[in-house]
């Protein structure tokens, strides 16, 4: 969303307040309090991901931010997706050979060598056998992690999406910018604080974009007294561009080892079942038995 931000920043920077008809005190109330209400959760978290197809992770209370990797989606039939590609297990097999020496590749030419790191997004009903054959594929010393919901973490209900930004949402992403700068452009025009609080977003640290957002556009409207916006379609652009559209996420270390000394564990059959052995393990590294 960075081009997003700019052009909404652009657009606001180079508009001026013109006169438009005061809406009622109360109602224009009634709309402060509605997008208030709408951001009390906060921001959505800088890394979202989701099931492709629906599905959901399973729930933990444990677990750090996720770090940035290689994702492997695993469906709840026990079926792979990666780089929006279904995959067999020899298609994904070949794939990560492929990415993880493009990666070793980079880090030799830039001297920077680390570690390669897996991203096992997982369905809650998935066979965790999934997961073990997945580990199985990438090299000794590649970090794997398991992502997890954050166990009662609760998306709010969007907010209605009037048709014009439904199209724009449909619209290619390199599209959606400049589209999303013209529909918000009559509101800019007249209330000139919505775009000090897009300017705030442009110059704030790209991860707290989201939070000046959401913290700053229920003021401007209430300091307008909604003059001339279009409501209902400001509402649903912040949402898009900075609400919390889907659960947050963390990622459980799964410390899995080959070396044959290690404490082996029997292999539960869900990737639900597998998150209690996780979290238990604090790190301890473990084979897996699937016997």
């Amino acid at each position: 969303m960075s081009r997003a931000w700019l052009a909404l920043a652009c657009l606001f920077a180079c508009t001026s307040s013109a006169v438009a008809p005061e809406a009622p005190v109360s109602e224009c109330a009634a709309k402060v309090a509605q997008m208030r209400a709408q951001f009390a959760q906060g921001a959505g978290e800088p890394v979202v991901l989701q099931l492709p197809g629906g599905g959901q992770f399973p729930p933990s209370s444990r677990g750090v931010a996720v770090a940035d990797g290689l994702p492997v989606f695993v469906m709840a039939d026990g079926g792979y997706v990666f780089d929006t590609q279904p995959l067999t297990a020899a298609g994904l097999q070949e794939r990560l050979a492929e990415e993880l020496e493009r990666a070793g590749q980079l880090a030799r030419n830039t001297g920077q060598a680390r570690s390669a790191h897996l991203l096992l997004a997982a369905d809650a009903g998935a066979p965790a056998r999934a997961l073990a054959e997945v580990a199985g594929m990438v090299p000794e010393g590649t970090t794997v992690a398991l992502v997890v919901a954050v166990a009662g973490d609760v998306v709010p209900a969007p907010p209605s999406t009037p048709p014009a930004v439904q199209a724009v949402l449909a619209a290619p992403a390199e599209q959606r910018a400049s589209t999303l700068a013209a529909l918000l452009e009559p509101s800019a025009k007249a209330c000139a604080p919505i775009g000090g609080v897009f300017e705030a977003v442009r110059d704030a640290a790209p991860d707290q974009r989201s939070q000046v957002l959401l913290d700053g556009l229920p003021g401007a409207l209430e300091q307008c007294r909604c003059e001339g916006v279009d409501f209902p379609t400001l509402l649903a652009v912040a949402w898009q561009l900075g609400g919390k559209t889907a659960a947050a996420v963390r990622q459980l270390g799964v410390p899995l080892t080959r070396a044959p000394e290690a404490e082996g564990v029997a292999l539960p059959a869900t990737v639900a079942e597998l998150v209690p052995l996780l979290e238990g393990r604090d790190g301890r590294p473990f084979r897996l038995d699937s016997r």
